[in-house]
């Protein structure tokens, strides 16, 4: 099964506003009914434009955030007092730091992933991490790389066990769509799933080491290891993995094999 492809829209950590201020609405709201179309309408009638948002039950709560450029004129602590008035609110904060033309979401504070807060790295940050491993170190460095994912993927599987009982295609499918939607892939699917026979077969499309980039080798190390790890975990047996396509070379998709050793 695969994925959606990726909506080019993420949560901002950074907004220029086009007029007036910036807000950012931190709100706390009844879990069984939230009122977020009651908020939307106080929005609307305030002018405010919305630039990003996100919403969802976090524990016993439910939490939304969202960040709105207000009309010149309207002030940011009248518009939480008429958001803090709508019934269903238990609480809200008017936040956000200025700091020259730009504000900063100085509410977000990185994410909850896989029952693990989790901080969020560019993925040109992340890239050259990467790609300063190779430089210094060459192959050596690509297996270090490729063995750190093993690492990583085995640890994720841990995780990931806490908190779904799934059969394993299943468990892979929801570990790919969690690296989706961290931005590392855009697009996946699940070719071959067999533990009986001992092979899986993953592709992948928009991978942050391969996408975009242009050579005459493949490039997955870290995707490679943390599949092929994670995989392992799920079948409780070590497994190694072989990229046989790779969108750096040319290849429409990324294609992770990954075997059961036999020992």
């Amino acid at each position: 099964m695969g994925g959606l492809p990726m909506f080019d829209v993420p949560f901002p950590a950074l907004a220029r506003p086009l007029e007036g201020d910036v807000v950012i609405l931190g709100l706390k709201l009844r879990p069984d009914n939230p009122p977020l179309s009651e908020i939307m309408g106080v929005l609307e009638e305030q002018g405010a434009r919305v630039l990003g948002g996100i919403q969802g039950v976090v524990g016993p709560e439910f939490a939304a955030m969202f960040v709105v450029e207000l009309r010149k004129g309207v002030r940011a602590d009248e518009l939480r007092a008429r958001v803090a008035g709508i019934e269903g609110v238990l609480e809200v904060r008017a936040s956000g730091s200025r700091v020259g033309d730009l504000w900063v979401n100085d509410v977000l504070n990185g994410l909850l992933l896989m029952g693990d807060r989790a901080g969020v790295i560019p993925l040109d940050s992340t890239r050259s991490l990467f790609e300063a491993v190779r430089r210094y170190w060459g192959p050596a460095g690509e297996a270090f790389l490729y063995h750190m994912g093993v690492a990583a993927g085995k640890d994720s599987y841990q995780k990931l066990a806490k908190i779904a009982s799934l059969d394993g295609r299943e468990m892979l499918e929801l570990f790919l769509g969690a690296l989706k939607s961290c931005g590392w892939i855009s697009w996946y699917e699940i070719a071959e799933f067999s533990e009986q026979s001992g092979r899986a077969v993953v592709r992948l499309r928009g991978s942050f080491e391969c996408s975009g980039q242009r050579g005459e080798t493949k490039r997955s190390n870290i995707l490679r290891g943390i599949l092929t790890g994670f995989i392992s975990a799920i079948w409780r047996t070590p497994t190694v993995g072989e990229e046989v396509k790779c969108e750096a070379i040319g290849d429409p998709y990324d294609e992770i094999s990954v075997r059961a050793m036999k020992i």
